[in-house]
This record gives structure tokens, sequence and C-alpha cells, in this order.
């Protein structure tokens, strides 16, 4: 993933002391919206706790939707859109991006297990 395309994406987050709750995997907990230049160093940060935000999850994160943009401003600009949005518009852009992308989804959860 290149530093010249910038990111915009949602995380499933976890306060739960269990994590990821399989009979309510989309509710009960946070969704995080963010925008970077580099997602895999993004990831790395939330997971060891450092993103102000994220590090009350403990690293109970997961990669849930991801869009790429060729400018920091439309990023932006998205990432401002999205956080705009209601929990479940929020959740059925998770459940439309996984149908069709969970592909990408595995290769960058398995590529982030290497780094971390």
């Amino acid at each position: 993933m290149s530093d010249n395309i910038f990111y915009v994406y949602l995380l499933r987050c976890w306060k739960t002391k269990e994590g990821f709750q399989k009979h309510r995997p989309l509710y009960g907990n946070i969704i995080y919206t963010g925008q970077t230049n580099n997602i895999f160093r993004r990831l790395v940060e939330h997971t060891k706790g450092k993103s102000f935000y994220t590090k009350q999850f403990h690293g109970k994160i997961r990669l849930a939707y991801l869009e790429h943009y060729d400018t920091r401003s439309d990023a932006l600009q998205r990432e401002t859109n999205i956080k705009k949005f209601s929990r479940d518009d929020k959740i059925k852009m998770i459940y439309n991006f996984k149908e069709d992308h969970s592909d990408v989804l595995e290769h960058i959860t398995t590529n982030l297990r290497k780094l971390l």
C-alpha cells in the first residue's frame, strides 16, 4: 500500500473484556472512523494503543471498511461526511463492504499480524 494513496477506514472496537462477540458482531460497541496515508502503520498504532482514542480498547479492534483516495483533502472530506452518518448507516456500509471485499480485509489482516 502506497503512501501516495489516502485511506478512509472504519474500525470495530470493543470495550468488553471478551472483545468480539459473535452473537452481536456490530452492535453494542464503537465504530471508529479515521483516515491515513499508510493503513498498515495506522492499524499497528491502533492495535498497540498508540492512538489517543482507540487505546481504551486495548487492541480489541478490527478493520471493517476501507476506501482509498488520490488526495488527502478528498479523504478528509469523506471522513468528515462518514462521521456525520448514523450508526445504522455505518453498519450498512460495513456489511456491504464485507460482502464485496472480504478478500481485501483478509489480506490486510494477514499482513498486519506479521507486523505485530
